[in-house]
């Protein structure tokens, strides 16, 4: 269940307005909903045919990942110390399963943002909701900005905040930052087949205004965009989303439908530690395989040469941190070139294979392996 993940750039205006406290990271009745990662914004080549941007960026987010057994330096852009602390105390609850450390500085003296080039920067601001960049995509963006948000923290006067889900919220954002998205994204959850979509068009309509393409861009294609995934959906990991029961179509029966989650699970824990492996070899095979799932996956949705070219070069921008060189051919395939007898060589190219064939010594032959 490799949960990294895909969404659209941009972080949604409407949050809960102080001091009311909302649920962490879920959709409810009432509450609007905060359910987009921000995302540098990226240029896109011409959409055609079966082509999905949305689902392309799932796919790259596979290779957002630190370099394993790194150190990542973090700071704060504002928040009492008490807050802080918290924080930093919260995180080794997640950080503890990666060969990886985020360094926030001494307890009495944290790193303030000051423009420094800080790997992980982390505000509290209530009026922006609880999100975080995904992975390396935080040193994307300017280094004066936050690159993480919990507005949890300060939804409410601190001593009356609900600590146990302040904690799920920030175990959830710190996924988000070591490149884990949304578990309920998998197309296993099969979440889409789940919600009662005429039911959300009105409530989402009336609570939050939004119309009918604006409820499909953030729901339907946060859950049916194709994602890479190698176990089954867990519902109770600590990156699943809560979806109130009232937006499935069989309730709280939904298998869809959970509580909020607010401590890791155990397929959580060995996502973290897969991720982040001892040795930088274990990490590269891993993005190797990411690379080798990618590829069917990709040649569906790219029509063009500019299709593929953007986004080999969007796979291999993003991998440069955790696998330097790594490169993704979308372009070649599997296939048998035949030569003839006289020793005429045809070139078919790195992933092909070139073969006397059985046949006329004029004839050049073009088929699948083996053939």
């Amino acid at each position: 269940m490799y949960r990294l993940g895909f969404i659209a750039p941009m972080i949604l205006a409407l949050m809960p307005i102080f001091p009311k406290p909302a649920l962490a990271h879920g959709i409810d009745a009432g509450q609007p909903p905060d359910i987009q990662t921000p995302r540098p914004r990226i240029p896109q080549p011409a959409a055609g045919g079966a082509f999905d941007p949305h689902a392309v960026e799932g796919v790259v987010d596979q290779f957002r990942l630190w370099t394993t057994g790194s150190t990542l330096a973090g700071c704060f852009i504002g928040g009492p110390s008490e807050i802080q602390k918290f924080f930093v105390d919260s995180i080794q609850e997640i950080v503890i399963y990666a060969n990886l450390k985020i360094d926030f500085g001494k307890p009495d003296a944290y790193n303030k943002c000051d423009g420094t080039p800080y790997h992980i920067r982390v505000s509290f601001d209530h009026t922006l909701g609880n999100w975080s960049y995904v992975g390396t995509d935080s040193t994307k963006i300017a280094y004066d900005s936050p690159s993480m948000n919990i507005a949890y923290a300060t939804s409410a006067p601190f001593p009356s905040v609900d600590k146990i889900r302040l904690k799920g919220v920030i175990l959830h954002e710190t996924g988000h930052a070591l490149g884990l998205q949304h578990e309920h994204q998998s197309p296993k959850a099969n979440c889409e087949a789940e919600f009662d979509w005429p039911k959300i068009y009105s409530t989402f309509s009336k609570d939050y205004g939004w119309d009918q393409k604006k409820v499909d861009d953030n729901l339907r294609a946060l859950i049916s965009s194709p994602r890479l995934r190698t176990t089954p959906y867990d519902r109770s990991s600590i990156m699943n989303y809560y979806f109130a029961a009232w937006m499935f179509k069989n309730g709280s029966l939904s298998p869809c439908s959970s509580n909020e989650n607010f401590v890791l699970s155990s397929v959580d824990k060995q996502t973290i530690a897969e991720t982040y492996p001892k040795t930088a070899q274990e990490q590269v095979a891993l993005i190797n395989r990411y690379g080798e799932q990618s590829k069917p996956i990709l040649q569906k949705l790219l029509t063009t040469d500019q299709q593929k070219q953007w986004s080999q070069d969007l796979i291999g921008s993003a991998a440069q941190t955790a696998a330097p060189g790594y490169k993704i051919d979308l372009t070649s395939t599997n296939i048998t070139v035949c030569k003839d007898v006289s020793g005429v060589t045809i070139n078919a190219g790195s992933n092909s294979n070139v073969t006397t064939c059985i046949g006329s010594s004029k004839d050049i032959n073009v088929g699948a392996p083996g053939k």
